[in-house]
């Protein structure tokens, strides 16, 4: 119930800061609590500050005492998090998610909720850790703790592979539509780096390559790994020539803790830095790429 108060309250709120980002033998399971349910329905419609949760209760003791590691996704966005056809969350992150949870000794619950409701999952208290393909903004960093880079990446702009010599600068793509996710990382470039464009903002990113291929939009702005993927399912598009500027400090997906939550966020370094060298993350990442293509996301 607490949790579910918590959330319920945090999606009522401005999510404006929120901004997108081991073996494959078995999936972490699609967790969907009455919380989470409430997140993914909700918009926000209050410029009010997200309530914060109790520190103390996600410190890894606090964790270990409760028995369950809630992290808080959306299972929209492969090769990082993506259902397969039994329903089940598999991609880059779930792997990363049961290691963590694994490594701890407790079970762990995915929050399957909206993009732009895993931020405020976090501070208010309802899951331990946001782990969406976040990019680690300074403006999201007021917010949340950011961890070290699990995955690193640029972004890209995806056309139809007809147009890749019509749209080559952000000249050429003046007073035409492009489409980015509302939220996130990409919308931010958009807004500062396609000023002249006109923008339109979808919750979730399939969305928006959907509107490319129906001619609603011109381009797609979306992180390099998933325009990689997403012209490898679909041959009608591109990766624009268009140059997309990233600062190296966001060139990457990292998870958030609760502010202040140094304990925790102690942990997940150590552990991403074990998970890089043992080479877990690259393999995890290769598996859950392959994943993708076999299913024919798009």
């Amino acid at each position: 119930m607490k949790k579910f108060l918590a959330l319920s309250l945090a999606t009522l709120m401005a999510l404006s800061l929120v901004a997108c980002g081991g073996s494959s033998s078995s999936a972490a399971p699609a967790s969907s609590t009455p919380a989470a349910s409430s997140a993914a329905s909700s918009e926000a419609s209050s410029s009010e500050a997200v309530p914060a949760g109790k520190l103390d209760e996600h410190t890894i003791e606090a964790i270990k005492a409760k028995g369950v590691l809630t992290i808080a996704t959306e299972s929209q966005y492969a090769p990082f998090a993506f259902k397969d056809l039994d329903g089940n969350i598999i991609g880059l992150e779930p792997k990363l998610m049961q290691a963590l949870a694994d490594d701890l000794g407790v079970k762990l619950e995915i929050m399957d909720i909206e993009f732009t409701a895993v931020i405020p999952a976090v501070q208010s208290g309802a899951a331990d850790i946001a782990m969406a393909g976040l990019t680690p903004t300074a403006e999201r960093k007021e917010s949340v703790d950011m961890s070290d880079f699990y995955n690193n990446g640029g972004q890209a702009m995806l056309v139809k592979a007809d147009d890749i010599d019509k749209y080559t600068d952000a000249a050429s793509l003046k007073d035409l539509p492009i489409a980015a996710q509302k939220g996130a990382l990409q919308q931010t470039i958009a807004e500062s780096q396609f000023p002249d464009s006109k923008v339109t903002l979808l919750p979730k990113v399939p969305q928006a390559v959907q509107e490319l291929k129906a001619g609603n939009v011109v381009a797609v702005l979306v992180d390099a790994i998933s325009a990689e993927q997403y012209v490898k399912q679909n041959p009608d598009l591109a990766v624009a020539k268009v140059e997309v500027v990233v600062d190296p400090t966001e060139a990457g997906s990292s998870a958030a803790v609760m502010k202040g939550n140094t304990d925790l966020m102690d942990y997940l370094n150590a552990e991403i830095q074990k998970y890089k060298e043992s080479g877990d993350l690259d393999k995890w990442f290769v598996e859950a790429k392959a994943q993708a293509e076999e299913m024919g996301l798009d």
